[in-house]
């Protein structure tokens, strides 16, 4: 697809260490979106153009990659991610594709006998959309594993379920309060019955044994392997518990020049931590500016999420008349405290499921705006699974960047069955919008969420094809299209996955579209997405991934 991709962009005049020749280059660049050829010397691109024009970069030594037609893409940016969070998948019991409750209790009692040393078991993985609303019970825990403390993280990261023995341990009993944007379920007597929602969980997890650095090296290891082989160069690496641990291990990896993805951190405050939290996220701002750590983002969660009826809505839950979710700030509080982010001129990160979460977040960010002044924050709101219509021109007044997971835009019978059973129909039926913040001109810069989102649905083009199909990745059948006016162009969901990400990380400068000067952060691969059918783009294999003209990633096709 080379038809009219116009003249070379200005060439710097160095002679290549890596050449391609032969692409369909797509540059994600308004004025030359297409290209055959790039040269790249010390980690940036030096030539953007045709094949012809390339030759003057050659030396003797100069690697030649034919592309054949194959396509060159900018490294693929994920703007909302756990990597540290691959210590679970490592160290607990894994229960990410175990899909009964029977095969959760026989996972954990096989992990319980295969691991008889631990103090404490942890997990990751279990579904909400399989238990009532109140979670999974102590008593099915107690049933294999009564000793020592369990405590399994739910897949969306936002309930934890525990035994007897980790509620003996945090002290949490009948007369426990739940905290503030927290929920400890109850069974008919009013004791806690085994599931602590949002805030909650902290009263637990805090008192249990955690994971350590070496521990969180390996995952790390681990994550970034991965994210190379689906093309990632960059990610907003969103920071949650033992952020100490965490920097600890990062930084020692950069340090050991053993990162191949660039980090941009965003370090989480609870509101139990509040004001007081500030000087941290200071010094850590002013010790991580690394070639590849970069730290100038706090994370804020504004509520939970719906399956757990944590998620902050202007309209009651359908079962549960007169509740609206959790808000996890108290209002003034939640004001204040980004006001005084944005004054320290921290970039701010939101998450807000519901409505009303994301209502009062535009509320607070115009207070802010109209206290500090207008600057280039680039804030952002992650999730936006319902959003009010009025809501969305205010993302563009305020300069708010919006941050989707466009591999969640589906009518599954999980989470979209829940859904229609907590929200109803109607809102069910409009969860996610992504069209709308663009014809507003809201920049969207796209994710996964990871390790919430695994598997095939981790993948930038998992992620590509549903935010075009707005439907699973092997269901093409139109019922299944959640909210069909939401589906955007093939060129605004890459730009979603390149160059906003680039923006949302304030490196559009360095990275994000091909063009002479930039880093060389490209991905490889075997198929023309515009070529192909917009239900195959996940088939599409990523042949090559490049960090500053490095290789991280070779797929063993491509020679």
């Amino acid at each position: 697809m080379l038809v009219g991709f116009g003249p070379a962009m200005k060439p710097t005049g160095e002679i290549a260490d890596t050449i391609f020749i032969n692409g369909n280059v797509y540059t994600v660049e308004a004025k030359q979106p297409w290209a055959e050829a790039v040269a790249i010397a010390h980690g940036k691109i030096v030539y953007v153009g045709d094949t012809k024009g390339v030759k003057k970069y050659k030396k003797k030594n100069t690697k030649i990659i034919d592309l054949k037609g194959k396509m060159l893409l900018p490294g693929f940016v994920d703007s909302h991610l756990h990597a540290s969070e691959t210590v679970n998948s490592l160290y607990s019991v894994n229960l990410v594709n175990v899909r009964t409750i029977e095969e959760y209790i026989q996972t954990v009692d096989k992990y319980a006998k295969e691991h008889s040393d631990l103090e404490v078991i942890h997990g990751a993985g279990w579904s909400n959309t399989l238990f009532p609303p109140t979670g999974p019970t102590k008593e099915l825990l107690d049933a294999v594993v009564k000793d020592i403390p369990v405590a399994l993280i739910s897949e969306d990261y936002h309930s934890v379920w525990v035994n007897s023995k980790a509620l003996e341990i945090a002290r949490v009993t009948k007369d426990t309060q739940n905290p503030d944007g927290g929920v400890i379920e109850r069974d008919g007597n009013g004791e806690p019955s085994g599931t602590l929602r949002d805030t909650a969980t902290d009263l637990v997890l805090n008192k249990l044994p955690k994971f350590n650095t070496e521990q969180y090296k390996e995952a790390l290891k681990t994550f970034q392997q991965l994210a190379a082989s689906n093309g990632y160069t960059q990610v907003n690496d969103v920071v949650v518990p033992q952020q100490d641990a965490v920097i600890e291990a990062l930084t020692t990896l950069e340090k050991e020049q053993s990162l191949s993805v660039r980090h941009n951190l965003a370090l989480t405050i609870q509101p139990s931590e509040g004001e007081d939290r500030i000087p941290y996220v200071k010094k850590q701002r002013e010790k991580l500016q690394g070639p590849l750590v970069k730290m100038n983002t706090v994370k804020l969660f504004m509520d939970g999420v719906i399956e757990g009826g944590t998620a902050y809505l202007h309209e009651p839950y359908n079962n549960k008349p007169n509740y609206y979710g959790v808000p996890v700030w108290e209002k003034t509080a939640y004001t204040h405290m980004i006001q005084t982010l944005d004054q320290e001129n921290f970039q701010i990160h939101i998450h807000s499921i519901g409505d009303a979460a994301t209502t009062e977040t535009l509320d607070a960010f115009a207070a802010a705006q109209q206290q500090n002044g207008k600057r280039d924050s680039r804030h952002k709101i992650t999730h936006l699974q319902l959003v009010k219509e009025n809501d969305i021109k205010r993302f563009k007044d305020l300069g708010i960047i919006g941050v989707p997971q466009p591999t969640w835009f589906l009518k599954d019978e999980g989470y979209f069955s829940l859904a229609v059973d907590l929200l109803g129909e109607e809102r069910a039926n409009k969860q996610y919008p992504m069209k709308s913040f663009i014809k507003k001109g809201v920049l969207m810069a796209s994710s996964s969420d990871y390790p919430i989102t695994q598997g095939a649905y981790f993948s930038p083009l998992a992620g590509i094809q549903m935010g075009i199909t707005r439907t699973d990745l092997q269901n093409t059948n139109s019922k299944h299209v959640l909210n069909p006016k939401e589906k955007v162009s093939l060129e605004d969901i890459i730009k979603s996955y390149t160059i906003n990400g680039a923006y949302a990380n304030f490196l559009e400068k360095e990275t994000g579209s091909i063009k002479v000067g930039k880093k060389a952060d490209l991905v490889v691969l075997d198929k023309n997405l515009f070529e192909v059918s917009k239900h195959d783009i996940y088939k599409t294999k990523i042949l090559l991934t490049l960090l500053e003209g490095k290789e991280t990633y070779r797929h063993t096709d491509f020679h």
